[in-house]
């Protein structure tokens, strides 16, 4: 008995520590939901309180802003109806239970925020939530946070690392400096919401990233728009990092749009997504702009002739920032380009599905001299036995040779019917692990998702979260690259 002691001091201790903290968090009621109501009670709040709003249907002159971490709180998004929009700053906040309409747009930046349960009603398209990092630092943060349980009406989510561009300083190159980081935190996550188009806005996308941005667009049910993410382009821009794509329902009724997915810069995974209705070719759009258009800044075209790129031949590949790669070491200055040093980190696709048919890669807009199949990405292959492509199966069905860069998605679950996997609320979360042949012969644990439901789900607006390190530059894949035992 006397052994035990030690352990149950520690838990005791623990629980005087950590108890107070809840215990110190207040409720401050706000009068009303008019905007200058609300601000008060926001001023009367201190850190990790929660600022309750009651029923009403208020307009607001002005964004609301949030400069605390703390939870906004509505009676619901059919009872406390604002014609308006909140900015959370870098409060990393919770803002929950509100109708936004009108033309709201709910901006947010920095970390650990969460927007969830609200309604955002939109009268014309365009950014419904805009997640861009407004800091003049050069050593600026990768965004993160969630935005879950949202009926999102004619808008998107905007992702973009930053909106400084090339002529405000360097801040696109610091968030191309930094770790990958697939599977993990760092990234935009947009989950368990529904996207609807009722505008009609012919062609549209519920979530769209550049300039560095990250997202993780899981268990969504839309129906109207695609899912993008853009490149490098005409202004003085650069592309998307990243982006991970599983587990959605991906609807279009009324009139035929192209492409369920235009995917444009980066690397990531897009993998279990039911795509439905009414699309002019039922594939994965991967394009890279510079291949058929000139950037700003010195970039041109991805031709042979430009110091942005790789030129490793003559068509100019590899293209900055596009498909295929990551991370600068060192660091990149567009003034002066120097050597290509970024990364080489192929995409994965695999098990997206339109009825029982396969969803493939479609690389469009002449873009084949750049975007290449078994170099750039690898693609699902129904009769993968370790030579080309991605396979799906069990572990034990694994082909025990393969050809390095090929992957493997190991699971337990359906290979053929996503029923009950994909949608926003899933009643079977997808599980799995993602293999890459590292060398012949020889798999590597690469990939795996994310926590299910985000952690962030679970959490009450308490202390501040850990600000992220300052960015490292790294050449690394996935932080949670594993090698096999």
């Amino acid at each position: 008995m006397q052994k035990k002691t030690p352990i149950i001091a520690a838990i005791l201790l623990a629980s005087c520590i950590f108890v107070p903290l809840e215990a110190n968090a207040a409720t401050i009621k706000a009068s009303s939901c008019s905007k200058s109501d609300i601000q008060s009670a926001i001023n009367s709040s201190s850190t990790g309180d929660t600022v309750s709003v009651p029923a009403g249907n208020c307009s607001w002159s002005g964004d609301l802003s949030i400069g605390k971490k703390i939870t906004l709180m509505g009676a619901g998004m059919n009872s406390t109806v604002i014609t308006g929009s909140v900015n959370f700053g870098t409060s990393g906040s919770r803002v929950s239970g509100f109708e936004f309409k009108g033309n709201p747009e709910i901006s947010t930046q920095g970390y650990g925020f969460r927007l969830d349960h609200s309604r955002i009603r939109r009268s014309s398209w365009n950014n419904a939530v805009s997640i861009v990092n407004t800091s003049t630092s050069q050593s600026i943060p990768v965004a993160w946070g969630l935005v879950d349980h949202n009926e999102i009406i004619n808008g998107r989510v905007n992702v973009e690392g930053t909106n400084a561009m090339f002529a405000d300083g360097q801040q696109q190159h610091v968030l191309w400096a930094t770790n990958l980081d697939l599977g993990g935190q760092t990234a935009v996550y947009v989950e368990d919401n529904t996207f609807t188009n009722p505008s009609g806005l012919n062609p549209c996308n519920f979530v769209d990233g550049n300039y560095g941005g990250r997202y993780v667009f899981r268990y969504n049910t839309t129906d109207g728009c695609a899912l993008e993410a853009h490149s490098s382009q005409e202004g003085g821009n650069r592309g998307i990092r990243s982006w991970e794509i599983y587990g959605n329902i991906i609807n279009k009724t009324g009139s035929t749009m192209y492409f369920p997915f235009r995917i444009r810069a980066g690397t990531g995974a897009i993998f279990n997504n039911s795509v439905i209705g009414n699309w002019s070719v039922t594939g994965l759009g991967f394009d890279n702009v510079r291949s058929y258009a000139s950037a700003g800044y010195g970039g041109g075209r991805c031709n042979g002739s430009s110091q942005w790129d790789g030129n490793q031949d003559s068509t100019g590949y590899p293209c900055r920032d596009q498909i295929g790669r990551s991370a600068d070491n060192p660091q990149w200055k567009h003034s002066s380009p120097g050597a290509y040093t970024q990364s080489y980190v192929p995409a994965y696709t695999w098990l997206n599905k339109s009825g029982s048919a396969n969803v493939p890669v479609d690389v469009i807009n002449s873009s084949d001299n750049h975007i290449k199949a078994n170099r750039d990405y690898f693609d699902y292959n129904a009769s993968f036995n370790g030579s080309s492509g991605t396979g799906a199966g069990t572990l034990a069905s694994r082909p025990a040779t393969c050809t390095t860069g090929v992957g493997y998605w190991a699971t337990n679950q359906s290979t053929t019917n996503l029923a009950n996997m994909v949608g926003a609320n899933p009643s079977t979360p997808i599980s799995g692990t993602l293999y890459k042949c590292t060398s012949t012969n020889k798999w590597t644990a690469y990939y795996s998702p994310y926590a299910y439901p985000h952690p962030l789900q679970g959490a009450s607006s308490g202390p501040s979260p850990t600000p992220p390190p300052s960015p490292t530059p790294s050449i690394a894949p996935p932080s949670n690259l594993r090698t096999v035992p």
